[in-house]
């Protein structure tokens, strides 16, 4: 059954843009959340969830207009969820740590991560021609 455009008033580009930036906002919650009690397994769910989202969105990249932009922007929200995780997976792994004690160490790590410089391109590094 087709819904008159009155119902759904946007466009399916402009929907697909709208799910986009959503993204960005459940990036914040991850990181908000991963210093919480339960909240690094809500923080995989979630990097699991933008990391699908992620690929879906590529598949229609060729289709939709500014939507190559707005991937750009997903990949690096994912790349924060994706750094927080592996940084308090290894501080975890490395010392046998009470939770508490671990989480002051994510909460530490989080309100560092807004500030973090960028990480380095590896192949940029290695790259052998002239400046």
């Amino acid at each position: 059954m087709a819904y008159p455009r009155q119902y759904f008033p946007l466009t399916i580009d402009d929907y697909l843009l709208g799910l986009s930036d959503l993204t960005g906002e459940l990036m914040r919650f991850a990181i908000s959340a991963i210093s919480r009690r339960g909240g690094r397994a809500k923080a995989n769910e979630v990097c699991a969830f933008v990391r699908a989202c992620k690929a879906d969105f590529e598949r229609m990249t060729p289709y939709v207009r500014d939507l190559s932009k707005k991937q750009a922007v997903t990949a690096q929200s994912l790349q924060k969820i994706e750094d927080a995780a592996y940084a308090i997976a290894v501080r975890g792994s490395e010392y046998a740590l009470p939770q508490q004690m671990l989480d002051d160490i994510v909460a530490l790590s989080v309100s560092r991560i807004g500030v973090a410089e960028p990480r380095h391109n590896r192949d940029a590094d290695n790259d052998d021609s002239p400046l």
